[in-house]
């Protein structure tokens, strides 16, 4: 599982660099699988990574959707991946990260998503 930490700055200055990498030195979680981050204007973020599926290897979150201008991270698991992919009209094989999976399935179903993901998260 992953840890997070954001900072929002109140007073609208931008969050820095510098700042970013205090916090990721300050935090508990072990981060064995690296560490990213991201700043936008007054907002940061910052993950450190313990990748707990083969799916997840590689996969550096936040994930940042474009068209929605959306960051998403995701803590936890999916144990019924199998059948949630073809459920998303997507064809075998098609390897997610469980970040993405979740995405996905929350674009697909809105807030019902959340009654169709099975696993600790």
């Amino acid at each position: 599982m992953n840890a997070f930490a954001l900072l929002f700055r109140l007073d609208g200055a931008p969050v820095t660099d510098l700042e970013i990498r205090a916090i990721l030195e300050v935090m508990s979680h072990p981060g064995q699988d690296g560490q990213s981050n991201c700043c936008h204007g007054a907002f940061g973020f910052c993950v450190q990574h313990f990748h707990t599926t083969p799916e997840d290897v590689g996969f550096v979150q936040p994930l940042h959707d474009r068209e929605s201008h959306s960051l998403v991270v995701f803590n936890g698991r999916i144990d019924n991946r199998d059948e949630l992919v073809p459920r998303l009209g997507e064809r075998d094989g098609v390897r997610y990260s469980d970040c993405q999976l979740a995405y996905a399935c929350y674009r697909r179903w809105g807030d019902d998503a959340f009654n169709q993901i099975v696993g600790p998260w």
